[in-house]
């Protein structure tokens, strides 16, 4: 690829799947936060928070399918084609 801001023939992500060490660097920067993350949801649920409740249930049980009910009108024809 040259320098200029837009070059032909190039479509989909550019830069391409990051790589797993950066994945593994950020794990290995909040595993010592983890235990401490624990200690304030369970302080959260203790102190009985909704967010802190929400989150842990979350977690526990996977957030729950959201149901939506879509009702579809059918247009009615001003005239019937039969009848013609």
């Amino acid at each position: 690829m040259d320098k200029r801001k837009f070059n032909k023939g190039t479509k989909g992500n550019k830069g391409g799947r990051p790589p797993k060490s950066d994945y593994n660097e950020l794990l290995t920067k909040l595993d010592p936060m983890c235990d401490l993350g624990i200690l304030r949801l369970k302080e959260g649920v203790e102190r009985g928070d909704f967010n802190y409740l929400k989150l842990y249930f979350q977690y526990m049980y996977g957030k729950p399918r959201e149901i939506k009910e879509v009702t579809v009108f059918t247009e009615q024809p001003l005239f019937d084609l039969e009848d013609i």
